[in-house]
């Protein structure tokens, strides 16, 4: 007999700790004075191109040196911007800047500080190397992390380029890979000069389900792992993100498991926020994914196209179908809206198969019909919507369950989105339908100790879960 855990959802008490403290936001201070220099300048066809540097930081006494590539369309003024920001093994690269200097806009591609095994020695900057370890250390003080230092090359990456003549200050845009992605989150939750972000990969919640979950454990002490959860975890700054913000991912990401990354855009201010899930899309930056980003850097920087959003609406029951409404809405026409579906569980979420459902359209909404077949005991889902442009948005991934009650009942319900690794939620409306009563437990409790604690119990039947009522 196998056992589903489920978590009770209610309304969350949000605590500081929710927050950036004050003392967590000290610590960021960036140089008024950057020192930028320019190494060397030339013409890649109609791009200039300028080598540079500037100083972000001192690591160890000694100043941290940030190398960086900045491009620009020649003789083009008042000019949209974008810091890029690699991840681990990443570095600089004069084909990123290039990139978005032919799109129209100036572009700076860092070094970020540091070299060390993720980075192969190619980075060209100074200061503290980027590996795991440095990643995560702070002691003997929090200056002796890596992201402290990151983020501060980051923002100055902003200073740097809203002092260049090309550049219009106020729509300057910060574009983040992996750790870059986090790196992004921390800055957009504390520099109000960031017009527009996309985070990509990058999450909260990092001993809770990621790569380096272990590592949480093995390596650090608790007062280690409470010092690094109030400075430098990205979910202390979630709530403050300032500019609209692109949040993307593939579903199958092996750095930052899903439901943390759900977990964090569901606690982003809703309406900044834009979510983009690839089905089956692993730690990897796609072409469509790149395209993506400048649909989302033309709309917020360049003021063109307003992007789409997809709105779920409630299950309806039709014979042996399930039809799930969504709502489109955009400038464009939509090209495609599909639900997204695995069968495998809230657990192996790096390895799960996504496959698609399409939606038809009558009336002006769109439907998407789901055997019923299918919901043994649950599918995984997920709605996603691509316009005729190639913009696309997906809403965060629930669950759709099936519940046999002792009573003769049968139901079938979505749950909230899924924010733990191997937990379900359910919603107190869906309590109450089972129990006909309101919940009164507190939200941290596990579904499962609830159902005892009322006298019943919950059975996985492998078609469905059955509830023996007490």
């Amino acid at each position: 007999m196998r056992f589903i855990f489920l978590i009770l959802l209610i309304p969350i008490i949000l605590t500081p700790a929710s927050f950036a403290t004050n003392e967590a936001l000290g610590i960021w201070d960036i140089p008024s004075d950057i020192q930028a220099q320019t190494l060397r300048t030339y013409l890649v066809k109609n791009i200039v191109v300028k080598e540079i540097r500037y100083v972000s930081s001192a690591y160890k006494n000694k100043p941290v040196k940030i190398f960086g590539y900045f491009c620009y369309p020649k003789n083009k003024k008042n000019l949209p911007a974008v810091a890029a920001i690699h991840g681990g093994g990443g570095y600089a690269t004069l084909a990123r800047s290039l990139k978005y200097a032919k799109k129209g806009y100036a572009a700076l591609s860092i070094d970020l500080p540091g070299k060390g095994p993720l980075r192969w020695k190619k980075s060209r900057s100074t200061g503290p190397d980027m590996d795991v370890s440095t990643l995560l250390r702070v002691s003997p003080d929090i200056t002796y992390n890596y992201l402290y230092h990151a983020v501060r090359a980051a923002r100055c990456a902003i200073s740097y380029l809203e002092q260049q003549p090309q550049v219009n200050s106020k729509k300057i845009a910060m574009v983040g890979f992996s750790w870059g992605g986090v790196i992004t989150l921390l800055s957009n939750g504390i520099d109000k000069r960031i017009a527009s972000a996309v985070p990509v990969f990058g999450s909260g919640y990092l001993d809770q389900g990621s790569t380096w979950q272990g590592r949480f454990d093995e390596w650090m002490s608790d007062a280690n792992k409470q010092t690094y959860n109030k400075y430098f975890d990205a979910k202390n700054y979630l709530k403050t993100q300032h500019a609209p913000t692109l949040y993307m991912t593939g579903s199958n990401d092996h750095c930052y498991y899903i439901p943390n990354f759900i977990k964090s855009y569901q606690n982003m201010p809703a309406e900044k926020t834009k979510l983009a899930i690839y089905p089956n899309g692993r730690h990897r930056v796609s072409p469509i994914m790149q395209s993506n980003i400048f649909h989302w850097l033309d709309y917020t920087l360049k003021g063109k196209n307003r992007y789409p959003d997809i709105i779920k609406g409630e299950l309806i029951h039709k014979g042996q179908n399930l039809l799930l409404p969504i709502r489109f809405k955009g400038p464009h026409k939509a090209k495609k809206v599909s639900l997204y579906y695995s069968k495998s569980g809230v657990a192996a979420w790096t390895i799960k198969r996504w496959k698609e459902i399409k939606a038809y359209k009558y009336k002006g909404i769109y439907y998407v019909k789901i055997p019923k077949y299918l919901v043994r005991p649950e599918i995984l889902f997920y709605l996603g919507a691509k316009d005729s442009r190639g913009a696309f948005v997906t809403t965060p991934i629930c669950a759709l369950m099936f519940f046999k009650i002792s009573d003769g009942r049968k139901l079938y319900t979505t749950t909230p989105p899924i924010e733990e690794i191997n937990y379900h939620r359910i919603s107190p409306k869906i309590w109450e339908k089972i129990f006909y009563a309101k919940p009164d437990i507190p939200g941290d409790s596990f579904w499962l100790a609830n159902v005892e604690r009322v006298g019943a119990k919950i059975v996985n039947k492998k078609s469905y879960y059955y509830i023996e009522l007490p």
